[in-house]
């Protein structure tokens, strides 16, 4: 049983303010300690596969999760999808000596968060309607106010109808 058991807005908090994928691990050691006092790490490293002393040490960041038990990690922490994809870019992130390839795969994770969903009231639905005013005007925009009405029907995706 992972996060699979928190609520949803727990876990996009937990999606959209953690950059080290062992913080992971130490949230949800720390929510399961919370539901079950006597939730230990040995525990914890039973369900991974490995010593309790070296899960400690992965926590504390001192050390990295051996790449073999990364798919039992994720089934623990109950995320699959986008949510895996981004906690296995931070892992990448993690290991990582070189600084720049550090930096692209944390700006690649960091483009994979999710944003809060929400309902959209009638007013947006309507603005929404006619889509193609908004998308005109970001193009004239982009394009320094250069109106070509084929060029601009040519490259709107969806066609305007």
């Amino acid at each position: 049983m992972g996060y699979k058991h928190l609520n949803t807005r727990y876990m996009m908090t937990i999606f959209s303010e953690l950059n080290d994928y062992r913080d992971f691990l130490k949230s949800y050691y720390e929510q399961r300690k919370k539901e079950m006092p006597f939730y230990s790490y040995r525990m914890m490293g039973d369900k991974l596969g490995l010593d309790s002393s070296y899960l400690y040490r992965v926590i504390q960041k001192k050390q990295h999760l051996p790449i073999h038990v990364l798919p039992t990690v994720k089934e623990l922490l109950g995320i699959y999808g986008r949510s895996a994809e981004y906690f296995d870019l931070l892992v990448a992130a993690g290991v990582s000596k070189n600084s720049d390839k550090k930096s692209e795969l944390m700006a690649k994770a960091v483009a994979l968060r999710d944003v809060e969903r929400r309902s959209l009231q009638i007013a947006e639905l309507k603005f929404l309607e006619n889509w193609w005013i908004s998308a005109v005007r970001a193009y004239l925009e982009l394009n320094g106010g250069i109106v070509n009405i084929k060029k601009i029907a040519s490259e709107l995706n969806p066609p305007i109808t």
